[in-house]
């Protein structure tokens, strides 16, 4: 038999060989098939034999898939996939307990192997003449490359291996990419497709792998039902710890979908995460958690309207260089150099705690408090137009002379921040040098001294409040009234740092007085 046609608004083609038509009722004696199928870029090859045809029981055939994308699958089996990259797989085709099974398969979907078990029962046919199947997966992965999955979370799927793309393609791809202002992925969910079946999956990955990648492994429980989805949990590993989330996604309207995440982060290596910018090492264990409460159609519209917070801490550990690398920013090594940090040194405490409202990031408190120096970071980040306006300073904790380190300004995008010195507390500490070096010579060092931080207790008590929030579910939000926690300035104003206007004279006695009370 031979086909030919159009099928989905793709080309069809199909030749199958098979026993004649009268042992077709004759279950005594193996039907032999051998069927190939080309719809568009999809191809399916079915080759064994089945006892009983015409129920297609006591089937023995061997079934492969191969194409350019997993969605293209969606016509052919009524199974919503997501984008992939160009995949091959082959396992065994049988139909049992009223289910049509894949069972036993292997292969790769762009650089990654998968295996595993697909199981579908047809649902019953409704009024409008549709029906939703309930689709069961079982899969796992030996090693894959995240990349694979990017269809999996709304981004572009298979990167350099995409789908049938040539050289001058990719390149193109990757113009565009680079020409968005957009770091979030903005792609919307397809949201019928999501109501299309009812899928029930468990997947397992043992090794992740690609470029600057800090995970280490990956498990996931992922329901789909009437079109809402339950991940109960997804896991990745890092290094001795994990990063833990239950995640919600419910449709509200036919564009929309209401999200709600709880994600944990339970003893995760710093020493992974550094190792990932192949510059900075360091280590300690990570703590904290994430919340987030948002209605839109994709990652970044969640993002740019969401509440929630997050917190982290950490306590003890070494760091090699300021924890700001780890975003991949430019000027790097200017930053930490600014801030008087050294390339080696101990962590007392690390504490970020930040705020989510309508998709305003809000620093509450970011404290780093090494072993020669408290870093301290203020500001915002607006997730609606991934604008930076942020604010970070070091305070050696020990008297010396001669240093001048200035608030440094994060701003602009988060595709392409700015990072440099605050310029006007430095001009004006500037003056204020050359007008003493013309009074008095002696004078004029005056306000290059940095009189040392002094408070024991600041990480402490912020690390016990970060502590409770973890315990309760509730990053972002003050659990009780916090000693030396007192929030900071907001940066947008972007007034004077501390010692911008003062009188030489001024600027002395606020110095000297907070020689024994001065918060980090």
């Amino acid at each position: 038999m031979q086909a030919k046609g159009t099928y989905n608004n793709q080309p069809v083609t199909g030749t199958m060989i098979a026993g004649t038509l009268l042992p077709l009722r004759n279950t005594a004696q193996r039907y032999p098939l051998d069927l190939s199928l080309a719809n568009g870029a999809t191809h399916v090859s079915l080759i064994g034999t089945v006892q009983d045809p015409l129920s297609f029981k006591g089937a023995n055939v061997l079934l492969t898939l191969a194409g350019d994308n997993m969605a293209d699958l969606y016509p052919l089996t009524g199974i919503p996939m997501p984008a992939t990259p160009k995949y091959r797989v082959t396992g065994r085709l049988a139909y049992a307990h009223q289910s049509i099974e894949f069972t036993n398969f292997h292969g790769l979907v762009g650089n990654s192997d998968l295996s595993g078990t697909i199981a579908e029962k047809p649902g019953a046919i409704l009024t409008n003449g549709t029906s939703k199947p309930t689709v069961r997966m079982n899969l796992m992965s030996r090693r894959v490359d995240l990349v694979d999955l990017g269809g999996f979370i709304g981004t572009k799927a298979g990167g350099e291996h995409e789908a049938g793309a040539t050289a001058a393609q990719r390149a193109k791809i990757a113009a565009s990419e680079a020409r968005s202002p957009n770091l979030l992925p903005d792609k919307p969910f397809n949201l019928p497709k999501l109501n299309a079946a009812n899928i029930y999956l468990h997947y397992k990955a043992d090794s992740i792998e690609g470029k600057s990648m800090p995970l280490d492994d990956l498990a996931v429980t992922m329901d789909i039902v009437n079109g809402t989805i339950h991940l109960h949990p997804i896991s990745f590993g890092v290094g001795t710890g994990r990063i833990i989330g239950t995640i919600a996604l419910t449709p509200v309207s036919n564009k929309l979908i209401h999200a709600v995440a709880n994600v944990s982060f339970a003893n995760v290596n710093v020493s992974k995460l550094m190792a990932a910018t192949h510059m900075f090492r360091g280590a300690g264990l990570l703590q904290g958690k994430a919340t987030l409460n948002a209605t839109g159609n994709s990652i970044a519209s969640w993002a740019g309207n969401g509440n929630g917070g997050l917190v982290l801490y950490m306590t003890g550990g070494n760091l090699s260089a300021l924890l700001v690398s780890l975003s991949g920013l430019e000027f790097g090594n200017a930053l930490i150099a600014a801030l008087g940090l050294p390339e080696q040194t101990d962590i007392r405490c690390f504490v970020g705690d930040f705020a989510l409202d309508r998709g305003i990031f809000d620093t509450r408190t970011l404290l780093l408090d090494t072993g020669t120096a408290v870093v301290r970071g203020e500001g915002t980040v607006n997730l609606k137009n991934e604008r930076i306006d942020y604010r970070i300073q070091s305070k050696p904790k020990h008297f010396s002379i001669g240093s001048l380190p200035a608030p440094i300004d994060i701003t602009s995008t988060m595709k392409k921040p700015s990072i440099g010195p605050a310029k006007k507390p430095l001009v004006e500490r500037g003056i204020a040098v050359a007008v003493l070096g013309v009074i008095a010579a002696p004078l004029a060092l005056l306000p290059t001294i940095q009189l040392g931080v002094k408070d024991p207790h600041a990480c402490q008590d912020l690390v016990t409040e970060a502590e409770t929030q973890d315990r309760d579910d509730k990053p972002g939000q003050s659990v009780r009234p916090v000693a030396h926690a007192a929030p900071v300035r907001k940066v947008a104003a972007r007034p004077p740092a501390p010692h911008g206007n003062l009188t030489t004279s001024a600027l002395n006695r606020q110095e000297l007085k907070k020689v024994q009370h001065q918060r980090p």
